[in-house]
């Protein structure tokens, strides 16, 4: 009997680190010709409000507890055992079809050339990984419905202009500049002048999560500015910020954050566009020498 081959993806996190994972699944599932399901364990209780993949045209087919314990290793593994599998000796504690994914932006070539059943568990941000179905992504990660009536408005004046989404992130960053790097102003300055010398008729769409700071500092800016304001909590935590993502990819061209919030719309945006994208994305050392190594950019863009 043939086997039925299995992929599922362990999602947790954000609504952009959700959908690398999402796509790693979905690409590798494609490529072995295995049925795709979701582990949503990480969005019981109080988090539910951050799982954000139902937003979105997708289908989402959640696995079974018994289908999870078929695929992914068995914790806490006794010390004996995680000797044993350094010899590479497989068990329940350590299982060939659990791919707990290599360190940072490194490239685990398990997920790439791995042709049986798989449980993924990591954050997947590595565009070798899902690259070759990016054709399905645009299809797939569309919102679902339409905007509010509040969203529309700025998403004509998007669709009539040489729009371009300049997004900046703070807020939780603020808090966590121990390992992601808040970037200043100099980045975003340098990105729009390079911006009005290849687009004269330029307009700014400003995204944030400090949009009250962001103003501040954007007020003696001279183009065309357009602060978008959905009046959301700030937090990426409501169905606020999924407007905000889709208007942001609407946009033509893009000055990108350190941030997979707005990395995800810049890439998913077919046809000609400019897109500026910052070197440094951590304060983490090992983690940004990582980034530098195999950064999360395409041929055309500019990095900074």
């Amino acid at each position: 009997m043939k086997e039925t081959k299995m992929v599922i993806s362990h999602i947790k996190a954000g609504f952009g680190n959700q959908l690398f994972q999402y796509a790693t699944g979905y690409a590798m599932a494609k490529r072995i010709g295995a049925t795709y399901k979701l582990d949503l364990s990480h969005y019981r209780g109080k988090l539910l409000s951050q799982f954000k993949l139902g937003f979105l045209n997708l289908t989402i087919v959640e696995a079974s507890p018994d289908e999870i314990v078929l695929l992914k290793n068995e914790e806490p593994a006794p010390f004996v055992f995680k000797g044993l599998a350094k010899f590479g000796l497989s068990s329940r504690y350590r299982k060939a079809s659990h791919i707990n994914e290599t360190f940072g932006f490194q490239v685990d070539h398990r997920i790439i050339n791995r042709k049986k059943s798989s449980y993924l568990f990591g954050w997947c941000s590595v565009l070798a990984y899902f690259d070759y179905v990016k054709a399905d992504l645009q299809s797939l990660f569309t919102m679902k419905g339409s905007f509010s009536s509040q969203a529309e408005k700025y998403l004509q004046k998007i669709q009539e202009s040489e729009s371009v989404a300049l997004h900046i992130r703070r807020g939780d960053y603020l808090e966590l500049d121990h390992f992601f790097k808040v970037l200043d102003m100099a980045y975003y300055e340098e990105a729009r002048d390079l911006m009005v010398k290849k687009l004269s008729k330029a307009k700014f769409f400003v995204f944030s999560n400090d949009l009250e700071w962001v103003k501040k500092e954007l007020s003696s800016w001279t183009v065309s500015l357009e602060f978008v304001d959905l009046n959301y909590d700030g937090a990426y935590s409501g169905q606020g910020d999924i407007e905000e993502f889709f208007l942001m990819k609407e946009c033509k061209h893009f000055i990108i954050a350190n941030s997979s919030f707005s990395w995800w719309p810049a890439y998913l945006k077919p046809g000609y566009k400019e897109v500026f994208s910052p070197k440094v994305w951590f304060n983490d050392k090992s983690y940004q020498n990582s980034f530098a190594v195999n950064p999360l950019i395409e041929k055309n863009w500019t990095q900074l």
